[in-house]
């Protein structure tokens, strides 16, 4: 038997084609030369990004928004009428005030 074979495309059963153009299973997730078709499946066990161009995992996100959160605040002082948004890293507070007038 030949080491190298050569095909145009291969079909194997009714679902599954593999051609030039890339592997595609009928209802399910698909890979092409001009995109990746997920078909509403997850696409799990992705390794964290650390180039610009490279996806993120939901892990980086979730750290991300962590922070976002410990470190951002807007809070409304209905009673001053002051909308106050800021952050606070380590201790050292940044703040702005801003007061809400009703002029309707």
């Amino acid at each position: 038997m030949a080491n190298d074979i050569a095909l145009k495309s291969i079909t194997l059963g009714e679902k599954t084609k593999a051609d030039a153009v890339g592997l595609v299973i009928t209802d399910v997730p698909q890979i092409t030369t001009g995109s990746i078709n997920a078909a509403s499946k997850k696409v799990t066990n992705i390794a964290e990004g650390n180039r610009n161009t490279d996806a993120v995992n939901f892990s980086q996100l979730k750290e991300i928004k962590e922070q976002v959160a410990v470190s951002i605040f807007v809070k409304q002082d209905t009673a001053m009428k002051h909308i106050t948004i800021g952050k606070d890293i380590n201790g050292d507070k940044s703040i702005l005030r801003i007061k809400v007038i009703n002029y309707g």
